[in-house]
């Protein structure tokens, strides 16, 4: 008779912890399902307006100051720089977070997000999403080390790797030729104007002790001399999974996108990509 009640006793918390779990994991779907949404609302904000604009101005010219004709004697006043005018269809979004400093796109992929910047809080969107709200994907942010105004050599930028393959998880698929002849170039763009980077470099790594003497792609974001930005890119493609054929040199400006990787404890999988140089006027593109 003990025997017997005892067992319902542990069949009724069995029954309880099976319903608690489930209902965990039923909120984590809910949960990601959601913040997927609400990225994906976001990305196609953006598109639509993107669409909607041909050719946006990426400046606006204040009106020059007329001289007085019937005063020769006075000093002419000169042209006030152009203001720098937010893209349109960054327009919105800047309005509702200024947190807001670049997007990136990898075209045919997840990648298609905003980019945050919030230095004195450097992990701030780690775990939040647009509006600031808890959020287990969070969204990509650029590492506080990195500058933007005036920009650094490197700009380095974070995400997660989510199982359900939003955020950085399309890293991971860089360990293919393959996919990176099928998706060579991410989109960086700032507020003002459009980018376009190609990739030269994708390889796994770890992050290291902090008196390893092993690469650490993660301490690189000024190269003040030729020799620390050919050391960084050297050791890159040293590291590359597959050669590009891609050689950047002194001056480029580069990104570097990190996300997790489980092939080692606190593994990364890294892409490292250069802006393609704009064609020269009179220069056939």
């Amino acid at each position: 008779m003990k025997k017997s009640k005892k067992f319902r006793i542990a069949l009724a918390l069995y029954a309880v912890a099976v319903l608690a779990y489930v209902g965990y994991l039923l909120y984590g779907y809910i949960q990601s399902t959601q913040d997927r949404n609400n990225l994906r609302e976001l990305s196609a904000l953006v598109d639509a307006a993107q669409t909607a604009t041909t050719q946006p101005s990426e400046t606006v010219a204040t009106e020059p100051l007329p001289s007085d004709a019937d005063n020769p004697g006075e000093p002419v006043e000169t042209t006030p720089e152009p203001v720098p005018q937010v893209l349109p269809q960054y327009q919105t979004l800047y309005e509702q977070n200024p947190d807001l400093v670049r997007w990136i796109k990898i075209e045919d992929s997840e990648v298609n997000y905003p980019v945050m910047y919030t230095p004195h809080d450097p992990n701030y969107y780690l775990y939040r999403d647009f509006e600031g709200k808890d959020s287990k994907h969070g969204l990509p942010f650029v590492d506080y080390r990195s500058s933007l105004v005036p920009r650094t050599t490197n700009v380095l930028l974070h995400a997660h790797n989510m199982k359900d393959g939003s955020m950085f998880a399309t890293l991971a698929k860089y360990q293919s030729r393959y996919y990176y002849e099928t998706h060579p170039t991410v989109q960086f763009d700032t507020l003002y104007e459009t980018g376009e980077y190609e990739i030269f470099a994708a390889f796994m790594t770890q992050v290291y002790p902090a008196d390893a003497e092993e690469f650490m792609y993660y301490r690189f974001i000024q190269a003040d001399t030729e020799a620390e930005f050919k050391d960084y890119v050297q050791n890159a493609l040293d590291l590359s999974l597959y050669d590009t054929g891609i050689q950047p040199e002194y001056g480029d400006q580069l990104i570097t996108l990190s996300t997790c990787s489980y092939h080692v404890g606190d593994g990364r999988m890294v892409v490292v990509a250069r802006k393609i140089p704009e064609p020269e006027h009179g220069a056939v593109a």
